[in-house]
C-alpha cells in the first residue's frame, strides 16, 4: 500500500506538549537524577528534554505518515534545535 508524509509545524498546545513529555519521560529522568534536589531535577528536565523537543514547551513539529485510506500509519516528532 502506498503511503505519504506531511509535516505539520508549530503546533501549539500550551500545556499539552510538556504534559506529554512529563507523562512519558519524567519518572525515568527523575530516577536517573535521584541525587539532585526536586526543583533542580525539574529545571534540568526542562533544559535537557523539553527545550530540545518543544519550542517554549508549547510548540511542536510533527511528521505524519498516511496510507491510501488516510489512516495514520506512522510519524514522529521533529525536535527543535536548541
Amino acid at each position: 500500500m502506498k503511503t505519504a508524509k506531511i509535516k505539520l509545524e508549530n503546533i501549539k498546545s500550551s500545556d499539552g506538549w510538556s504534559e506529554l513529555a512529563f507523562d512519558l519521560m519524567f519518572e525515568k529522568f527523575e530516577a536517573n537524577h535521584s541525587n539532585l534536589d526536586e526543583d533542580v531535577v525539574a529545571d534540568k528536565f526542562h533544559d535537557d528534554v523539553l527545550a530540545k523537543k518543544f519550542q517554549y514547551g508549547e510548540f511542536a513539529n510533527l511528521e505524519i505518515e498516511f496510507d491510501e485510506e488516510f489512516n495514520i500509519v506512522g510519524g514522529k516528532l521533529i525536535p527543535f534545535k536548541s
